[in-house]
């Protein structure tokens, strides 16, 4: 956590007791892995870092569950979505951005 709080991104302000408690249940490697992931995200869009933190630990304790069940092959791409790099191109291309408003949500 402390070398995410030395790039800037992410101030320690910025991240509640429930979202530490909850990475504090996590094994060495897994928290690693989580942190890994969630430092590499861009954090610029995201105004809730620590539900965003949750969001990443939801999504890796499913993979893990997924993976203990045998749903994933060892060979398949755990991580399906669309490709970052094709999005920012078309935002670039289109000058829309990826903020969203709380009346989009509902």
């Amino acid at each position: 956590v402390g070398a995410i709080f030395a790039t800037g991104s992410l101030l320690p302000t910025e991240l509640d007791d429930r979202a530490l408690d909850a990475l504090r249940e996590f094994n060495e490697d897994g928290a690693l892995e989580v942190l890994d992931q969630f430092g590499n995200s861009d954090l610029s869009h995201v105004q809730n870092k620590s539900a965003f933190l949750c969001g990443v630990m939801k999504t890796y304790r499913e993979k893990n569950r997924q993976k203990a069940q045998g749903q994933l092959s060892a060979g398949s791409d755990a991580s399906k979505g669309p490709d970052e790099a094709k999005i920012k191109a078309l935002l670039d291309r289109s000058g829309y951005t990826l903020d969203i408003t709380t009346g989009q949500r509902k």
